[in-house]
């Protein structure tokens, strides 16, 4: 016969193993569920690596689509700086352009009948020169017109309406002579002792002063002739009268 052993078992051993398979037990679900937790995080990040580098080709794509884009436009953006460009030029040449057409028309309108021009010159005024009474420093377009007439009164006749004339500075006679004999062959009036003369017409350039220059050819500063006009009359500033009659200094001929 086989013994049997009908003895309790000890509770203390018993309840020691229970609690080792207990911690057994939680060490594998432990286990588990950060195994768990790897695998999603693996898989989100997997996911998104995939829709970025989706996201990355498709950006790429369209990167070199506008480039593409705008290489084919470049040609265009040339042309339009170009037509600004030229649109300035032809703006600043237009601003700064003197109208010799208009100044010639002004100037044949008030010429008198009794008055014949031999020779006209037209100059821009631009020179490196000393400033002269027919040439201002400043660049200033202007005329000199020789002729003749019938008398010294229709010299300074011809000035006075020379002066009228729109944007002109100055009216300068620089010779105003009566032949001494048979008067002139190039005078179309051709009569003994009618007077030859030669005048220059200085006009403003576009943008300038119309204001009347001096002797030296410059502009004069307003507050300067002001304040000599108040000295010289005793009257102040801006209060006196001016003359307007021409004033010429004629070289007359013998006879």
């Amino acid at each position: 016969m086989k013994a049997v052993n009908l003895m309790p078992v000890d509770p203390r051993t018993s309840r020691v193993q229970g609690m080792d398979r207990s911690i057994g037990s939680h060490v594998v679900i432990a286990g588990l569920a950060l195994l768990a937790v790897f695998a999603a995080v693996w898989t989100i990040t997997s996911r998104q690596v995939d829709t970025r580098g989706a996201e990355l080709i498709r950006v790429n794509a369209e990167a070199q689509a506008a480039e593409k884009r705008a290489a084919g436009a470049a040609e265009y953006v040339k042309f339009t700086e170009l037509a600004r460009n030229r649109k300035a030029t032809v703006m600043s040449l237009s601003a700064t352009r003197f109208d010799w057409a208009n100044a010639l028309h002004e100037i044949s309108r008030v010429l008198p009948g009794d008055v014949w021009l031999m020779q006209l010159d037209g100059t821009s005024g631009a020179s490196s020169s000393a400033p002269t009474p027919a040439t201002s420093a400043a660049p200033a377009p202007s005329f000199e017109l020789q002729g003749c007439t019938r008398s010294q009164a229709d010299v300074a006749r011809l000035m006075t309406r020379l002066r009228a004339v729109d944007r002109v500075r100055s009216v300068g006679l620089t010779s105003s002579i009566k032949p001494d004999t048979g008067g002139s062959d190039q005078c179309p009036a051709n009569r003994p002792r009618d007077p030859v003369f030669t005048i220059v017409v200085k006009f403003a350039a576009p943008g300038e002063s119309t204001a009347a220059v001096d002797s030296t050819g410059q502009i004069p500063d307003p507050a300067a002739a002001e304040a000599a006009a108040a000295s010289s009359d005793g009257s102040p500033a801006g209060s006196g009268t001016s003359n307007s009659a021409p004033k010429s200094s004629a070289t007359t001929g013998a006879g």
